[in-house]
């Protein structure tokens, strides 16, 4: 929580890491209203869908916030060939996670930017080894030990998706613009993959109202 105070408080540049999804882009929001400095979106495709792209793109543009999009596409086919790819793959990598954290990290070095936050929550911490609080202490001890000039800040890591949902509705975001399927159709949220089912989830333990459209005519609760 102490952390979610700082962030707030500060007018410092800050680096978010928008995915498009809900997490990030309500961190997005809590950062942009509380400084007088508007925030960087620095986006990575390739792991996901083109319509994660366009969603982080409207998301950053709308606030006014600079869009940074960086294509990694090439260096998820090195790692997995399309000929050995699973069908419907969502593209994620085991440690992809660690790699742009880490390339978050170097573009805020270069540009001279003295934070990066992420939208991590404490469910991505139990669910992916890379997203625990003690593996991200390992990138701010490694951080302090190069002696670079950038904090690393991961305000939302304490709470379950459901809080950040909350806030996110406090802030007035539009969680309908938001996208994190795996596997669209018709550039619609499929309604059936692990990650609408998760947010379908969410939303309905925040008990707030489901604004996404599902391609399989799921309604939002």
């Amino acid at each position: 929580m102490a952390e979610c105070q700082q962030i707030r408080r500060s007018n410092q540049k800050t680096v978010i890491m928008l995915s498009g999804g809900i997490d990030s882009t309500v961190l997005l929001h809590d950062v942009a209203r509380k400084s007088s400095i508007p925030p960087v979106a620095l986006h990575f495709s390739g792991f996901a869908t083109t319509r994660e792209t366009s969603a982080a793109r409207a998301i950053a543009e709308k606030i006014g916030a600079e869009f940074v999009h960086v294509d990694v596409k090439s260096f998820v086919r090195a790692c997995i060939p399309e000929r050995t790819r699973p069908r419907k793959s969502d593209g994620r990598l085991v440690y992809g996670n660690s790699v742009v954290l880490s390339m978050s990290i170097a573009f805020a070095v270069a540009r001279d930017i003295p934070r990066v936050a992420v939208g991590l929550n404490a469910d991505d911490a139990l669910a992916f080894t890379e997203n625990r609080p003690e593996f991200i202490e390992q990138f701010r001890d490694g951080l302090e030990l190069s002696g670079v000039n950038c904090r690393l800040l991961a305000p939302y890591h304490s709470w379950p998706k459901v809080k950040v949902l909350r806030r996110g509705a406090e802030l007035g975001v539009d969680l309908g613009s938001t996208f994190s399927c795996m596997t669209p159709t018709r550039d619609l949220h499929d309604g059936t993959c692990a990650s609408c089912l998760d947010r379908q989830a969410a939303f309905k333990a925040a008990d707030i109202s489901d604004p996404t459209q599902y391609a399989n005519g799921t309604l939002g609760c």
